[in-house]
């Protein structure tokens, strides 16, 4: 279901919300909302509703939902640092609230600084997203070693997109050391590329990407 782009704000999210907690949760396979300022109370009402829809007649859903793929689109949604916290509820599994099917989720360009954090403590155990990607959020090197910190818990994410994300020399040797014992099932794919590593990052990233050639690909041009 593709809504982006279409200038809906927080208001108007909501009340989509209650139209998506409607939907079979068998039905539902993507909601994008890229670029519309959805705000926090938006993103939760969205997160909610799309719980709900996993949860209806959760013993009737169990067989049908094996192996059940969602895909949720957040890019361009001017989200900020605050939508982490949100999100890591939805992303805990120990959480009442976890998003069970959850295996994409894009939040390119959305403000989100410190607000990865939090985000990554939720992905710890995690076991079933498989992509995130957060491509143009200023997260640094103190973001990049959450996400760091992150990987070496967390052994089912196979694709991690952090371009643009103002990494440095010291979060892209904390990034390298994560990748190298990060091991999944199939081949994992991380792209750093358009960021300031500098000199002794790219060598470091070359390295990575020559030690396991056929398990890891790493992207940085």
């Amino acid at each position: 279901m593709d809504m982006g782009w279409n200038d809906l704000t927080e208001e108007s999210i909501t009340m989509f919300a209650d139209i998506v907690r409607q939907i079979s949760g068998q039905s539902l396979s993507s909601l994008r909302f890229d670029g519309n300022s959805i705000g926090i109370g938006g993103l939760y009402a969205i997160l909610h509703a799309v719980h709900h829809c996993f949860q209806q007649h959760q013993q009737q859903q169990q067989q049908q939902h094996n192996g059940k793929e969602f895909s949720l689109y957040l890019r361009e949604t001017n989200l900020g640092e605050e939508s982490g916290i949100c999100l890591q509820s939805f992303l805990t599994p120990s959480s009442s609230s976890f998003i069970q099917h959850l295996t994409l989720l894009d939040l390119s360009n959305s403000y989100l600084f410190d607000g990865v954090t939090p985000l990554s403590l939720g992905l710890h155990e995690n076991k079933t997203l498989k992509t995130l990607i957060l491509n143009d959020n200023m997260i640094g090197d103190q973001g990049a070693f959450a996400v760091g910190q992150m990987l070496t818990h967390n052994k089912f994410l196979t694709r991690l997109d952090l371009k643009n994300c103002d990494i440095g020399c010291s979060g892209t040797t904390i990034l390298c050391e994560s990748v190298s014992s990060h091991f999944v099932s199939g081949k994992f794919t991380m792209d750093l590329s358009l960021n300031p590593w500098e000199l002794a990052g790219e060598i470091l990233l070359l390295d990575l990407s020559l030690s396991y050639p056929d398990t890891k690909t790493i992207i940085w041009r």
